[in-house]
Order: C-alpha cells, then structure tokens, then sequence
C-alpha cells in the first residue's frame, strides 16, 4: 500500500482521500451499525470487505419476491421455507449481523446462510415482513434475491469436496493396510493376501469415486481440442491402476502402487476444490440484473390490467404498465403522459431524457419519473429486443492461453517416450522385461504433475486473495493468460471513468438545513431515480441517518417532468428544481413556501485515481482508449484532462459501433472496461473484460474481473500481480521439471518401487506448494507491488 493510501473504517479497502471511507456506501452503513449497537460486528467481521458502493442507496421491487414466498408450501403448520440467493455477505460478521436484523422480525423462525456460496434460507410464519428485512438488510450493503440455482444442484467445487473426505478414509485404510508390507512382513504371510485384496479394493473404490472426477474433465477437454491439467493427473491414476492390478495378478510388490493412487487422488481433489472454492467467492459477490426477470403489468385493449407478464413474453401489439426504476424491455410507443427517462445503458448519454405521449423509446431505456406507472405499448417482440441481445454474449469458453496447452502436451509426450525408452533398453537391450515394465509404470506415475497440480490452484487462489483486499474478484483464472496478450485498454466513460451518481459541490450547505428542511428534502428524493435526485440521497444519508427514519407521515410527491418536485411536509411546501436563473444553469435549488433556502451544483464525477491510473498505463506500454455513447464533446473533454490523444477519445458510439472498433484492432490485444449494456458488444469481441460493481450491475457475470470503489485503481492491482504470478508460476514449474527429472533417472535405473514413490510424490508437492505460498504471500505481496 502507498504512503497516501488509507484504509477504509468499514471494510478495509485501501483508498486514496481525505474521508475516512472509500464510498458513502460504507459511510452509511458504519453510521447504521454504531446507531444500531451492532458495534460487535466490527469485532466478527473479516479485516477486508467488499465494499458497500452504491448497493445500499438502489431503490428495490420486492413484489414479484413477496408474491413467490406467500405462495410457497408449509414446511409446518403455519411456517413457509424458501432459499435465497444473498449478494455482499462474505464472513461471519455479515452472518452475525443478518442474523440479528432477522431476530427483530415477527414471524422469524430460523435462518440459515451460507456464505461460501451466498445462499440463505429462511423459515418463517406467512405474516413475516419480507420486504421489510430484505430492506433493511439492503441499508447495511446486502441484497436478497430469488435464488436462481436449483436446490441440491452441485457445483465443481462442491462435487470435488463431497468426494475428499471418502477419499481421505479410503486412503488412510489403504495405507494402514500397506503399512505391515513397509515394515517388513512377508509377501507369504497367511495374512498377506488378505491385505492385498483389501488394499485393491479400497483403491479400487477411491479410483471410481475420485478418479473418475478427472477422468470426466480429461476427456470433457479433449473432445474441445484442449489439453487441460486434469488430463496428465487422470492419465497417471489410470496407468498407475493398470500396473498395480498387474502386479497384484503376479504378486509383483514392484508394481504395488495402490496405497499411492489413494493418496494421490485426495490430493488432487484438494487442489481442485481449493480451485473451484476461490472461483465461486468471487462469482457469488456481484450484483448482475438481468432484464429478462423483469415482470410487466399486461393490459388488454380496453385498458384492464390482466395480470402480471415476464418480459419474455412480450409481443408486439401488446399493452404493458411499467414502475419507477425499470428498464423498457422492447421498443415501446409511449401511451401516457410525460416521462423521465435515462439512456445510459445503452448509449452512454449521461443526461436523462423527457419523452411525450407518442413517442417511440428505445429498448433498454430506464424510467426516472417517480410519478404513476408509465403505460408502454410494445413495437416489437422481445425476441427482436436491443435488450435482450446486448444480454446473449457470452462468457464461457475462454482459455488461458495456448503456452499452457503447449507445455502440457510437450510434458505429456516426452514422458510418455521416456517411459517406452525405459521398456525397450530393458527388454531389448539388457532382456529384462519384468524390469522394462516395472520401469514404464514408476515413470508414468511419479512423473505425474501432482506437485503442479497443488501449486496451480494455490496460486490462483493467493492472487486471488490479495484482490479481494483491494477490491477486486477475479471471475476466470483464465484471464491471467490472456492478461498477457493485452496491449490497449479501452474504457467506456459513463459509471466506468465517472461514478454513477453525480457530485455535489457543495455538500456544505446541507448542514445549514434545520432537522425538518433536512427531512423535507429526504421526501423529495427518497424515491427519486433523478441523477440529482440520488446524489442528495446518499449525501443526506450519510449525514444523519436516524434522523431520516422518522415515522411521520409524509404526502404524496407531485413531479414535473423534466423540471422538479414538490411536497408537502409538516404543514409547508417544499420543492426541488431546476435554477430558473440562466446564470445558474445546472444548479437546483431547494424551496420552502417559494423561496429558495439553498442551492446545490453538481457534475459528473470522474472516479478518484483514473489519471493516475491512466499514467500508469501509458508508463508500461499500455495504450487507453475511451469509447462512449456520452457526446463527443464531453469525451474529448475527459480525454484532455488525463492527456489522452484525441484519436483516442471517440464519442456518440452505439453499442455496435464500440464492437466495431474493437473488431478494427486485434482484440485478443484489446481489454474492455465498461459498465452498461451498451458496452455487450464490446465485451464479446475483447480479449479481457472487466466492469466495475454498481448497485444496477449488469455485466458483471459476463466479465473476467470485476472491481468495486470509487477508483479503477483495481484494473492497475491485477495488471502488477499478473507480473509477480507468472514469475511464481515459472518458478513452480522448474522445481516441477526438477523433481522430474530426479525421479525419472531413479525410475530409469531401476530403483523406483512404491515406498520410494510414496515418499517424493508428497514431499514434492509440500515444497513446491510452500514455495508458491511464499513468494505470493500477502505481506511480501504488498511490499513488492508497491516497489513496482
């Protein structure tokens, strides 16, 4: 960590500023915590979080949730179970803390979260709030989905860590049956057959239960044209079986490698749950939207509603109401009056829109307006939607680069041909064909990559470690291969270069504010999706939170379109609007019975680090792009600010236009980092992809990394650890090719034999992973990034 970075009182990020938090977001929820007495939460909590961002503030419809618990199947009489998926939790201080807020609830029953794999299932009784707590929990950084996962469905990861522990008690038991054999019984003994065949079954048992993971991936990426690591680690159980039943047939303990194989097999499963565990950490931290589980209200020609319709379905001719806050799932003719609405998401056009009655609004669009529900007339199928294919790109099937694939496939000839020279000087040169097998099998099973095996999963999941401290979950592990072949960095502008909300200038006036002003403000724009509108909300928020948890009631907010709102509170009018004074334009100003008490100016608010990031980039021969719907005006603006090119800052870009561009260079050369489903298309055709965390998040599943704050100051943090992980991985595969090369002149003279075996292959994997762990420790990973 540099000396002008701070780490945040909430979660722990590291950051760069004057405040003692990385975001509002974790402002907020400290403030929340210390006025709940939740303080012990700080005592529980892991020493870095993710942090809260924009997630807390994010207006949410929990209707569609509400209306799929009422209707679930009483567990007992009176009690309703039901999973859900829950986003932000990552330690036992978020459990503690969910737990609590689920006490106060009437109706609680039990719950049950598992953090790993952020599901929580909850009982309780039919009158149980649960729009209220998946509110509540919302303010402290936590978000309640459906889950989308079937019940009991397993994952890799999973399915690798129900077969170690079996594993683990078949070897254990293979081993204590071997031990006798080691410790100088007789292969004659009475009870040495017994022993044997006890041994061959438990190996047998744990080859189907535990081999058979790797047999299945082997195979899985050979049909792909790959060769995968599982391949050699599947290639050595199998051959080591092959011989040992040989040599059971033929009482050869030469050839006895069952004991071996156990062991080997739960190691393997180790690693690869190690792997599959860091994997789904990080996948399961995002906060990805798709449109298509947005839910209409359907109407008929007359106007009747008819009930509540997926998006999915929507065809063209049909009539649909939409809420506050939701996207226009297909280009829609509007049927009621004025509308607020923001294209950002498309098109990157930072200013929101007003709409009139008649007018046709792109897919993709999000409603601002806070007033009644707007009713859409659809002009297309969802099929036809810009929506719905800004939303088919894929993110499977991604490789790591060919180096892998090529030192595997050299690795694997080269010790298949030493173990067919071994048969063949052997059996044709010395005629000692017992020997020439005995050889080909101890080559091919102490040459397997065990040790690799361990160390790769174990690097990955250090870096991967590391990044979560700064921020930043890492979704493929194969994005460090191709991290490698990447030469330009091109960055949407809108909520990727700039924050999502806009920044007030003038926060300071706030406090001016007597408590009923300040609460009268709150009214206005609790509710509010007016890029103003939000900006007030987090400020007011983190100011005085329980001020704003007053139960008095409050009127109904009258809006005008594309101008301001008013209500009524404690007997006065409040309003907030746009500056009537053509000298003030862009400012709004807060009113009380017509006049004006204060004043707030904003602009979009370039994220914190981006020039210095930026100059990081250039400096190691990066090139940065910036591609953005938003006006080519503001695009070459910023451009000039980070002293960018102006052939590098190109504006009013639709979503094909940003692919196009990347498709005109190599984009296996090119990382994409933006945010909005304008930015779909791009991230198809880029080599890399990264998207930072916002509380609408939509790209998120469909990234390599994805990275939260107020900085991208995460892009630069995987960028240095790529450097010092490759450096690691090299290091690795030389004590591997060492190791090799030691057991394979043994094997070749004849000297292998099971004990022997059993002995290096462990010892092997115990120094190779140790070394892997200390180069990328997290201390000396920190004193050496911030050397570079």
């Amino acid at each position: 960590m540099s000396k002008t970075e701070k780490t945040c009182l909430h979660c722990g990020a590291p950051f760069q500023g004057s405040s003692d938090f990385c975001c509002r977001g974790c402002e907020y929820v400290h403030h929340l915590i210390v006025e709940e007495g939740f303080d012990r939460y700080y005592e529980l909590k892991d020493k870095n979080l993710q942090p809260v961002g924009t997630t807390a503030f994010v207006q949410r419809d929990d209707r569609e949730l509400v209306e799929k618990w009422r209707q679930r199947e009483e567990v007992a009489p009176g009690v309703l179970q039901q999973d859900f998926e829950l986003k932000g939790i990552s330690c036992v201080g978020c459990v503690w803390l969910i737990e609590k807020v689920f006490s106060r609830y009437d109706g609680a029953v039990g719950i049950e979260i598992d953090p790993q794999h952020g599901r929580v299932s909850i009982e309780a009784a039919r009158e149980f709030e649960l729009a209220a707590f998946a509110g509540e929990i919302q303010r402290f950084g936590y978000t309640l989905r459906e889950w989308s996962g079937a019940r009991g469905q397993e994952s890799e990861g999973q399915t690798a860590g129900g077969k170690i522990g079996v594993c683990a008690f078949l070897a254990l038991n293979a081993m204590a049956f071997t031990l006798p054999f080691y410790l100088g019984m007789s292969q004659d003994d009475a009870l040495a057959p017994l022993l044997r065949f006890g041994i061959v079954v438990l190996a047998s048992f744990s080859v189907l239960l535990g081999g058979s993971f790797f047999f299945r991936r082997a195979l899985a990426s050979l049909r792909m044209g790959m060769l995968h690591i599982d391949l050699p680690i599947a290639l050595g159980i199998a051959v080591a079986y092959a011989g040992s039943l040989v040599g059971w047939m033929t009482r050869d303990p030469d050839l006895f490698y069952f004991d071996f194989i156990a062991i080997f097999i739960v190691l393997m499963l180790v690693g690869r749950w190690f792997q599959e565990r860091v994997t789904e950490r990080n996948v399961h931290q995002g906060y990805e939207a798709h449109p298509s589980e947005q839910f209409v209200e359907q109407l008929e020609g007359s106007g009747e509603r008819v009930g509540r319709l997926n998006v999915r379905d929507l065809q063209r001719g049909m009539g649909y109401i939409l809420p506050a806050g939701a996207w226009v799932p297909v280009q829609s003719r509007l049927e009621s009056s004025e509308l607020l609405l923001s294209l950002e998401s498309i098109n990157g056009e930072s200013d929101p829109r007003v709409y009139t009655k008649g007018d046709v609004i792109p897919a993709g669009a999000m409603i601002l307006s806070r007033g009644e529900a707007a009713v859409m007339h659809a002009q297309e199928d969802w099929s036809q939607s810009l929506l719905k294919r800004l939303f088919e790109i894929q993110s499977g099937g991604r490789r790591e680069s060919s180096l892998m694939e090529r030192i595997l496939k050299v690795y694997i000839l080269v010790v298949i041909a030493l173990a067919g020279l071994g048969l063949v000087v052997w059996g044709l040169g010395i005629g000692d064909w017992r020997t020439g097998f005995q050889v080909t099998v101890s080559i091919l099973v102490v040459s397997c990559p065990c040790a690799i095996g361990l160390a790769y999963p174990r690097i990955n999941d250090q870096c991967a470690r590391w990044l979560r401290t700064r921020g930043v979950y890492v979704r493929l592990h194969s994005l460090w291969g191709r991290l490698k072949q990447v030469r330009q960095l091109c960055f949407d502008k809108t909520g990727t270069l700039t924050l999502e909300t806009l920044e007030l200038l003038n926060p300071e006036d706030l406090k001016t504010l007597s408590d009923g002003q300040f609460q009268a403000l709150f009214a206005l724009v609790d509710r509010n999706l007016h890029p103003v509108g939000r900006s007030l909300k987090e400020h007011l928020l983190t100011q005085k939170p329980s001020l704003l948890r007053s139960s008095e009631p409050r009127e109904a907010v009258e809006e005008t379109v594309g101008f301001g709102v008013k209500t009524r509170w404690m007997g006065r009018v409040y309003e907030l609007r746009k500056s009537s004074d053509p000298c003030r334009a862009g400012m709004s100003d807060f009113m009380e019975q017509g006049e004006c008490i204060a004043s707030f100016a904003f602009r979009d608010s370039v994220r914190r680090d981006v020039e210095s990031c930026v100059q990081w980039f250039e400096q190691n021969g990066l090139s940065v792009s910036i591609i953005s719907g938003d006006s080519a005006d503001r695009v070459r603006q910023l451009a000039d600010s980070l002293g960018l090119p102006t052939e590098r800052a190109v504006g009013g870009m639709d979503p094909v236009a940003k692919a196009r561009w990347i498709d005109e260079r190599e984009p296996e050369t090119v990382m994409m980092v933006g945010d909005g489903a304008n930015d779909a298309l791009a991230f198809e055709r880029a080599g890399c992809r990264a998207t930072p965390v916002i509380g609408r998040g939509i790209l998120e599943n469909h990234s390599d990394f994805f990275f939260l704050g107020q900085g991208i100051q995460g892009v630069v943090d995987v960028f240095r650890l790529a450097s010092l992980r490759q450096r690691t991985l090299h290091q690795v595969l030389s004590l591997t090719l060492s190791y090799n090369a030691i057991v394979v002149v043994i094997a070749m003279l004849g000297w292998m034999n099971p004990l022997l075996a059993a002995i290096l292959m462990p010892l092997s994997s115990i120094v190779t992973v140790s070394w892997a762990s200390l180069c990328l420790a997290s201390g000396r990973l920190n004193r050496m990034l911030t050397q570079l």
